[in-house]
């Protein structure tokens, strides 16, 4: 699994794939082929699992197609060539892990950088999109198609090469929070033969999850609160899962710009990864906007984020109206100081408008932003306004 988890991670200058880009993709095949499903029967497992693909565009007729366990690589069913799909479980979570491996020449399978885990949601989402896969493998004349399985995991359907592929991979915001741009964390799948290798063997996968406790279920929050009075709220599931600021849910079903109410203190905006929550900070209460992240099943809070004084909050609070009349304008002159070296602006990044909440430095004269600071989409900006809305009422001064 240690070894499984660092093949997964970014590395300088590594053999994985570099982009999501078809053009920056290489192709690279050793000199050991491994058992293929239904080549050297005697060598497999007898155990199947079978599914069915559409036809598409570079495709061929799923129907029938099965794939079997892999004596290679025990637990693991075999779509391709040194890949593989199953099961693998980190830090207690119970993940899909589809990558390609290598022999480093004593027989032995390594996991290689080409290969993504999917926890179990990410899973069942891209079970859920499959058949609109299948339907953009199909399309004549082609044109590359995007799918979302998480908030920063896509499934793209591109062609290169004279080849479809279907690309799982992970994206990331780049620094200046405008644009989201492909990672090393992915592999991309021949649509002729190991999309539809792992189509069929989902079912088996998704059985398997069950009976392992990782299916997926809705997040366990309190209420819902839906921006603009509509009624199209995030769905909730009373479970036995307890939610508090240390913990806070996986990603929420429905509205993406309603704000889900984490605890007492605490609010996610939407499907992001981001909170506004009130804290306490040497006896003054801050109202902090942050992006966190996933370290094993514990969120944490991470760098892009800054806190607020009672003041700014404030500043921020008799300006609601004004800030969203300004995205939706499209108003990058706007600004609204919080201090002499934080305001609020709009930006734009790529035709990408965003609400600003960023510290400021002065060089020459002029105020440059600086890294301390937190870009808000603007599904995510009308979830901080109520967000910002409702724990302001509960900020004191002393």
């Amino acid at each position: 699994m240690f070894l499984m988890d660092r093949a997964s991670q970014p590395h300088d200058g590594g053999s994985g794939e570099t982009s999501g880009n078809p053009s920056q993709v290489k192709s690279r095949v050793g000199s050991k082929r491994l058992d293929t499903p239904g080549a050297g029967g005697s060598a497999q497992k007898k155990r199947r699992a079978s599914g069915a693909a559409t036809d598409g565009a570079g495709a061929p007729d799923g129907a029938g197609v099965e794939v079997v366990l892999s004596d290679v690589l025990p637990g693991n069913y075999q779509i391709g060539n040194r890949r593989f799909a199953g099961l693998s479980r980190f830090a207690g979570k119970l993940l899909v892990n589809i990558r390609e491996y290598y022999d480093k020449g004593d027989g032995k399978l390594l996991p290689g950088n080409k290969g993504i885990s999917l926890t179990c949601a990410q899973f069942e989402e891209l079970n859920k999109k499959a058949d609109r896969v299948d339907v953009a493998l199909g399309q004549d004349p082609f044109s590359e198609v995007q799918f979302k399985i998480s908030e920063n995991r896509f499934c793209t359907v591109r062609e290169y090469g004279g080849r479809y592929l279907v690309d799982l991979r992970e994206y990331y915001m780049d620094r200046e929070g405008g644009e989201w741009k492909p990672g090393k964390k992915g592999i991309s799948l021949t649509a002729a033969e190991q999309w539809v290798k792992l189509r069929a063997a989902m079912p088996a996968l998704l059985a398997q999850l069950a009976q392992g406790g990782g299916t997926a279920t809705a997040v366990a929050a309190t209420a819902t609160v839906s921006p603009q009075g509509n009624d199209n709220t995030a769905t909730t599931n009373n479970n036995n899962n307890t939610n508090n600021d240390d913990n806070p849910p996986a990603l929420p079903w429905g509205n993406s710009n309603a704000v889900v109410r984490v605890s007492e203190s605490k609010y996610r905006l939407g499907t992001s990864k981001k909170f506004v929550s009130l804290e306490n900070w040497k006896g003054q209460d801050v109202l902090d906007i942050r992006e966190f992240y996933e370290d094993g099943v514990e969120w944490k809070p991470g760098r892009k984020g800054l806190s607020l004084s009672v003041a700014q909050t404030q500043s921020i609070l008799g300006a609601l109206d004004a800030i969203t009349a300004a995205l939706n304008a499209q108003d990058v002159s706007y600004a609204l100081d919080l201090s002499n070296k934080r305001r609020v602006t709009i930006s734009n990044f790529n035709n990408s408008f965003m609400v600003n909440i960023r510290e400021y430095f002065e060089k020459d004269g002029q105020l440059l932003p600086t890294k301390k600071g937190i870009s808000l989409m603007p599904q995510q900006w009308l979830a901080a306004r109520d967000a910002i809305a409702e724990l302001s009422s509960r900020m004191t001064t002393q």
